[in-house]
């Protein structure tokens, strides 16, 4: 499985280590594991990685930050007295759209690219374009079961007595909190909400953004289960893209352009901007084209 990213985006690699006899895992070697960095050349890299220890788990998170796109190999090699491992992990460095409005798929400014080579529309249209973006956008978010733009969410959950917990939304980003939750009578006639914090050395994320995911991420207790219960579990955490992956851009721009050339006569297969003459893509192969590139981020809503 390769792991994504984009430029100057450090990405995280989960490494683990086990004893000799591959049985438990082995904590506190962070420091002398022995890492290795090949750029997309196939040159060796001087950019720093660096180790770091999940708690006293035996997990090791492998970091860099690359700074150009293409194909990284990076190597952990654990220490002698373990099980010696030596594991090589693949990162892709990736383009795709950054800062755009909440949950907006694509720009203005990529949708007038794509319509009006000639530059004739000036601002004119300006406002229906990003109108028509939104549009796009949540048709595109209904289809995949899920929001791309990164956010926080606060989810209560239901224990359900196993280590894992599938969250609502992903690609995980990092997790800020988990809370057992108790209610009880506040006197008032109302309810009453107390929360115990989780220590986060008891947990890991994981369907990271920075190990590849598209899907939900998860969260898994290390030495225990989710008690079960009835909303007994608050989970806050930092889920999706903050840099709009290329596939979804790509999908969500042609979506608006041939919503903006179709906006007057259904079925209108050219129109004329200026001296030039533009043939966008039939509706129906449109909506075929979009849903092949969509099809890898969608998934299933978690109840």
């Amino acid at each position: 499985m390769a792991y994504l990213t984009q430029v100057d985006v450090a990405v995280s690699i989960t490494h683990e280590m086990w004893d000799a006899a591959g049985t438990t895992r082995v904590s506190g070697e962070a420091a002398n594991i022995v890492t290795g960095l090949t750029d997309p050349e196939g040159e060796a890299s001087a950019i720093e990685v660096t180790v770091t220890e999940v708690g006293t788990s035996g997990l090791y998170t492998v970091s860099f930050s690359p700074d150009e796109l293409g194909n990284w190999i990076v190597t952990a090699t654990n220490p002698a007295g373990t099980d010696e491992a030596v594991s090589s992990y693949t990162v892709v460095t990736m383009s795709g759209v950054a800062g755009l409005p909440r949950q907006h798929l694509t720009t203005v400014a990529r949708v007038k690219r794509r319509i009006d080579t000639e530059g004739a529309l000036g601002s004119t249209y300006d406002d229906l374009i990003l109108e028509m973006i939104g549009e796009a956008s949540a048709d595109i978010h209904a289809r995949l079961g899920r929001i791309i733009p990164e956010d926080t969410y606060t989810e209560y959950r239901d224990g359900h007595g196993l280590d894992t917990m599938i969250l609502r939304q992903g690609p995980l980003v990092s997790i800020t909190s988990i809370h057992e939750v108790e209610y009880s009578d506040s006197g008032d006639g109302s309810q009453a909400e107390t929360g115990t914090e989780v220590e986060a050395f008891n947990y890991v994320g994981g369907g990271l953004l920075t190990e590849g995911h598209s899907g939900p991420g998860t969260i898994r207790l290390l030495s225990s289960t989710y008690t079960t219960g009835i909303r007994n579990y608050a989970i806050i955490y930092v889920a999706g893209y903050s840099l709009i992956p290329e596939a979804l851009a790509r999908a969500a721009t042609n979506y608006v352009a041939a919503m903006f050339f179709t906006r007057e006569v259904a079925g209108l297969m050219n129109k004329s901007i200026g001296d030039s003459e533009i043939s966008p893509i039939p509706m129906k192969n449109l909506d075929e084209a979009v849903a092949r590139s969509i099809a890898p981020y969608r998934f299933e809503g978690v109840a």
